[in-house]
């Protein structure tokens, strides 16, 4: 797989606690004939254990015309073999992702509308990457720069639905990149219970997600640290797991299969979070994750084993 092809699979799939990923900023070009809507997938939230203490809930409650800047960082190692033989593990640089975000209404029932804005994604290039490889990955991820939109979020962070509105010039492949990866954006868990909860409180959320076509259900188990104010501080632990899987990924010739063997990821991480604001205070996780697949085409009896190990860091931080 290509360093470009790399990035754009981290993007799509992680998130992320993207669960606040979007944000708009200024009062652009947001016609709604030129939005596209984005299907959102539900995710299912199981209380595990209250917690000990006095129990209250988690409610986000941010407050009119707040408005608010992120960056998001992704690194990457990378380790391959194909057909049993190991390749050098891919010098990978950094990316850096920045969004605006503005609160535009908030619902009777609690319901929060937001726009967002992607303002600068840049490559942070490590000395061991090839140049050429850098400017590539780093031509791609300008292609994000004003890709804008709005969302529904719940009191208790679950996104409702979504819209986004691309550039001119933007190529279909990032287009359903970035589809992708808002409908992913829940993925690392930052959705609250509905009960009541303590410090010492576990939960569960579970998400169907996809990117780069490969099915995956992932589980994030939370626990609530502290709780001081609207100050909020959790650890999670990720779990990803896909079955056995045909898959047609973008870039591919058409004739090419590509048969997912099978597909495992375990993650940790922190976050911290105000429930008066979008997008957490800082939030950091680590996934490391194993892929095993195979791909053939119909001109070439030869089945291609291959084999990747990926550890990815995505630190999330409000500016």
């Amino acid at each position: 797989m290509k360093p470009l092809s790399l990035i754009r699979s981290l993007l799509l799939g992680t998130s992320i606690s993207l669960s606040s990923l979007p944000a708009p900023l200024v009062a652009q070009q947001t016609a709604p004939a030129a939005m596209t809507d984005i299907q959102m997938k539900s995710a299912k939230v199981q209380l595990l254990t209250p917690g000990v203490g006095d129990r209250q809930p988690l409610r986000y409650r941010i407050p009119a015309n707040f408005q608010q800047t992120a960056v998001m960082t992704l690194e990457m190692d990378q380790e391959m073999a194909i057909g049993g033989q190991a390749f050098p593990k891919v010098a990978t640089p950094a990316a850096a992702i920045s969004w605006d975000q503005a609160l535009t209404k908030v619902e009777p029932n609690g319901d929060m509308q937001m726009r967002f804005r992607y303002t600068e994604a840049k490559v942070l290039p490590k000395s061991t990457t090839p140049e050429a490889v850098t400017k590539q990955i780093q031509a791609e991820l300008e292609k994000m720069v004003g890709i804008q939109g709005e969302f529904v979020m719940t009191p208790v962070g679950a996104m409702k639905s979504g819209r986004m509105m691309f550039p001119e010039g933007v190529t279909p492949s990032v287009k359903q990149s970035m589809e992708q990866m808002f409908q992913n954006v829940q993925n690392f868990g930052t959705i609250f219970p509905t009960e009541a909860i303590a410090p010492g409180a576990t939960w569960k959320v579970t998400n169907a997600i996809s990117f780069n076509g490969i099915n995956i259900t992932q589980v994030a188990t939370c626990e609530l640290i502290e709780r001081v104010g609207d100050r909020v501080v959790m650890n999670v632990q990720i779990e990803q797991t896909a079955p056995p899987q045909q898959v047609k990924l973008s870039g591919m010739p058409t004739n090419v299969v590509t048969q997912i063997k099978s597909l495992t990821a375990k993650g940790s991480g922190k976050v911290e979070l105000s429930l008066a604001e979008i997008v957490p205070t800082r939030s950091q996780v680590t996934l490391k994750q194993d892929l095993q697949m195979a791909t053939s085409s119909d001109k070439a009896a030869q089945t291609i084993e291959l084999s990747g190990k990926n550890t990815m860091v995505m630190t999330l931080e409000a500016k």
